[in-house]
């Protein structure tokens, strides 16, 4: 428990893995074409990204002067609070590695969920990415 309250505080990182890269794409490609386009400026926009729980949850932050931000030019949808905007699952032939949600706040792109943390996970050529859609404009 204390474990996590730390990660809360560590310095993160500015750039995304190459799992989370390829997670992001498949999002982006089942979305209409200005959505798409609002989200991949959102993820442009991203420069603290803080992974905890074992690299479980990756949250991403637009930092200016030390504040977050959630830029109403980055907003998807006009939900407010947390929402669940899709869930992913990776799988390897029919067998599932893992799958997650993504997660936004005030409609703005936010996080990463993973189903259990992806420590073992190197990207395979032969997995494929399915996605669900749940935006909500």
């Amino acid at each position: 428990m204390l474990r996590n309250f730390f990660n809360l505080f560590r310095r993160g990182d500015n750039s995304f893995t190459e799992l989370e890269i390829k997670i992001l794409k498949a999002v982006e490609a089942k979305l209409s074409e200005n959505v798409a386009r609002i989200f991949l400026n959102r993820i442009d926009s991203v420069n603290l990204i803080q992974r905890t729980n074992d690299l479980q949850e990756v949250n991403c932050y637009e930092m200016y002067k030390g504040k977050a931000l959630l830029r109403t030019e980055h907003q998807m949808s006009n939900v407010s609070g947390e929402f669940k905007m899709a869930s992913f699952c990776i799988l390897n032939a029919s067998e599932v590695i893992i799958s997650g949600d993504i997660w936004s706040v005030d409609g703005v792109f936010f996080s990463i969920e993973f189903s259990e943390p992806p420590l073992n996970i190197i990207w395979n050529d032969s997995y494929q990415i399915l996605v669900d859609i749940f935006y909500k404009k």
